[in-house]
């Protein structure tokens, strides 16, 4: 079928780990991944099944409905907390390493309670392991999308021509990390997961009256926004504070968009 060219880069994508698709990133590798991504997805949805038929598709919000149903076939993987829905154009065989202009990916997750319990904390932990696993996959695909069950997430992305995540939008993140400490990169992964737009300030001092009272881990600037882990009065940003050993990942990602949201109006 022509694909014996494209089989090292769709096994590349099916078992490279978090690490190596991160370095990845950084160094640029991602323009050779396009005929991977389509064949990989396609080769899921095969004839697709009617979305109404898909396991838990209920659970989806409107907007994610509407967004998987507009190429025509659609298709579910999933285990435990995590749901995968795929959908794309039924198109010719010979086509399908040309293009990812219709493909939609949904990931969906609805983690458990972690509680007390060592073997609750234990299916908790494998649930995010296995949700950032499936970002790290997918997040190249321009028509990927995750919803977090009980969070506030941003609506699909607009697939018209030319829109979609920036490469300025992921350079931002990656910096974002390489500068944060480690203990901030799950709640970096959790807002690249909601689509949150990439910050433009890292590390700035804080300032009342000129004097340092603190210091930002990532900013918006344009919304006056910024991320911290201590707080500090009298300062013009509206700080979202966020102590990574104790304070939940998703109710932070929840007020960083409604605080994005509410600054930009």
């Amino acid at each position: 079928m022509g694909f014996a060219d494209h089989i090292d880069g769709v096994r590349a994508l099916q078992g490279e780990s978090s690490l190596e698709r991160f370095w990845r990133l950084l160094d640029g590798g991602r323009g050779d991944e396009l005929p991977g991504y389509s064949i990989l997805t396609r080769g899921f949805v095969a004839t697709g099944r009617p979305l109404d038929q898909l396991p838990r598709q209920a659970s989806l919000k409107e907007e994610g409905r509407q967004f998987l149903m507009t190429p025509g076939l659609t298709e579910h993987v999933g285990a435990g907390a995590l749901d995968l829905y795929l959908a794309c154009k039924q198109i010719s065989l010979k086509d399908w390493a040309g293009t990812d202009a219709d493909l939609r990916i949904l990931l969906r997750a609805e983690l458990p309670d972690p509680g007390q319990d060592p073997a609750a904390k234990a299916l908790y932990a494998e649930a995010w392991r296995g949700l950032w696993r499936l970002v790290n996959l997918f997040q190249g695909v321009r028509g990927f999308h995750v919803e977090l069950a009980g969070l506030d997430t941003l609506s699909p992305p607009d697939m018209s021509v030319g829109t979609g995540p920036t490469d300025a939008d992921t350079e931002a993140w990656l910096e974002a990390r390489a500068l944060c400490d480690d203990l901030f990169h799950p709640l970096i992964d959790a807002l690249i997961a909601a689509e949150v737009p990439g910050p433009d300030r890292f590390g700035d001092d804080l300032l009342v009256e000129g004097r340092v009272v603190g210091m930002m881990e990532f900013g918006w600037e344009g919304a006056g926004v910024a991320i911290a882990e201590t707080p500090c009065e009298g300062g013009s940003w509206q700080l979202i504070l966020f102590d990574p050993k104790s304070d939940p990942i998703g109710e932070t990602v929840t007020r960083t968009i409604q605080t994005l949201q509410e600054m930009n109006t």
